[in-house]
Formats: structure tokens, C-alpha cells, sequence
């Protein structure tokens, strides 16, 4: 272990790391979404009741989200390796999450045709009121942690201990460079 990573922030790291295993699992999850969306055995109708958005915005976005994963996936480990740019592009993406959360939640409470929640009302009657109220309200919650969780880490990327990570870090790049 270099005297480098030993100066790191325990919060820098744990960040690092905690984004580097999301970012992967969200990337294994596109994937798996869009081999299921096109060469899954679902019908028409139902993956239009599923989406959230009209078919060709809708195939932007999941383009967007996949693009988007692996730009968090290579932001995280330029991150651990305390690159500036990544620092400002992980608040960056963290922020689009924040908004595209919050979008979701809205677009999910109002009674438009396509939207998850309705989507969930019409494909699981059959489980009863009870059931649909138990995962909407997980739904929900998932949802309101995952935003916690977001806010914190933006609250942390611009904290002083992790901005003055990288500010030693160029101050040693810029001495090595004059040695």
C-alpha cells in the first residue's frame, strides 16, 4: 500500500467503493433490462403498460441511463484515484439521480395512463388492495432512502475533508512536477 492511499478519507474511500458496486450492479441491470425488453417473452401491451414514458422516449432512456451507469462506473474509480474531474462529475451525476428520483416519485403519484404505479394497480389486482398498499408504500420508501442516501453523498463530496484530499493530491502532483 502506497503512502498516498493510506491519506485517503475513510468517507472518500467508502464513497468510492459504494458507487463502484452501484454503478456495476446498475450496468448489470440495464443490461439484463434491455435483453428482457427485446428478447423476452413479454407481449406488446404489456411492456407499453410498463413504461414509464411513449416508446421513443422511452428507448432514450434507457440508452441515457446505460451511458449514464458507465460514466458513474468510470467517475468512482477516477474518484478513488482523487482526479479532480471525477470529484465534480460524481456530484454531477448524483444531482441528475436526485432530480430523475424526484420526477419519478411525482410522475408515479399523478393518474396518467402509463405510469408504474398504475401499471402495478391494473397487472396485481388480483393480490387484493392490501398488497398493491404494501408495495407502493416499499416502493416509496425505497425511493426516500435512495434519496437520503444521494443527499448525503452530495453533502460529503463538497465536504473540506474530501475537497482537501484533492487538493494534496495536485499540490503533490504539481511538486513532482517541478522535482
Amino acid at each position: 500500500m502506497n503512502d498516498q492511499s493510506q491519506n485517503k478519507p475513510s468517507s472518500l474511500v467508502f464513497i468510492g467503493w459504494f458507487l463502484i458496486m452501484t454503478s456495476a450492479f446498475l450496468i448489470l441491470s440495464s443490461t439484463f433490462g434491455v435483453v428482457f425488453k427485446y428478447f423476452g417473452g413479454l407481449d406488446a401491451a404489456s411492456l407499453k403498460a410498463a413504461q414509464l414514458y411513449p416508446e421513443p422516449l422511452n428507448s432514450l432512456m434507457v440508452v441515457f441511463w446505460f451511458v449514464y451507469d458507465i460514466f458513474l462506473l468510470v467517475s468512482s474509480i477516477q474518484f478513488l484515484r482523487l482526479r479532480a474531474w471525477a470529484r465534480s462529475s460524481l456530484e454531477v451525476l448524483t444531482w441528475i439521480y436526485i432530480m430523475n428520483a424526484l420526477v419519478f416519485m411525482i410522475l408515479a403519484l399523478l393518474p396518467i395512463e402509463n405510469n408504474f404505479i398504475n401499471f402495478l394497480d391494473s397487472s396485481l389486482t388480483q393480490f387484493g388492495d392490501t398488497v398493491l398498499f404494501i408495495l407502493k408504500v416499499l416502493i416509496y420508501s425505497t425511493f426516500a432512502i435512495c434519496l437520503t442516501v444521494a443527499a448525503i453523498i452530495v453533502f460529503k463530496l463538497r465536504s473540506a475533508t474530501i475537497r482537501n484530499a484533492f487538493v494534496v493530491k495536485s499540490r503533490s502532483d504539481s511538486f513532482q512536477q517541478v522535482i
